[in-house]
């Protein structure tokens, strides 16, 4: 809760059972904060949508892969707002230490998707 900026928003994500602990409402409510509960469906829902994804052959479509080193420049790309497809920052490093190209050669496994917006002013 210490980290959670003025008018920030916590998301709880997901509920796998039981109450918890508890929260400090006193602390969400000086810091003006939003608290939303996003649903994300059941273990039978994830299995059967992947079951789907995997038939169809449903592939994200990539617009741009940034390497790690250049992740600001990706945060940047993805704020401007004129970009087409998912943007990736890719992680995986060759043996011989250069960036691996992880679309279309590879599939999409070797970046993960980010989605940066909120992130930036």
């Amino acid at each position: 809760m210490e980290a959670l900026a003025l008018h920030g928003t916590i998301s709880l994500v997901g509920h796998l059972g039981g109450a918890g602990q508890g929260m400090d409402l006193m602390s969400l409510s000086l810091r003006f904060a939003t608290l939303r509960a996003i649903g994300v469906g059941s273990r039978s829902d994830l299995e059967e949508m992947n079951r789907v994804i995997a038939h169809h052959r449903v592939r994200p479509v990539i617009g741009r892969v940034f390497p790690f080193s250049e992740a600001l420049q990706a945060f940047e790309h993805f704020a401007h707002g004129s970009r087409f497809g998912k943007v990736v920052v890719s992680h995986e490093v060759q043996s011989g230490g250069s960036w691996a190209e992880p679309w279309p050669d590879r599939g999409c496994g070797a970046g993960a998707v980010v989605d940066v917006g909120p992130l930036l002013p």
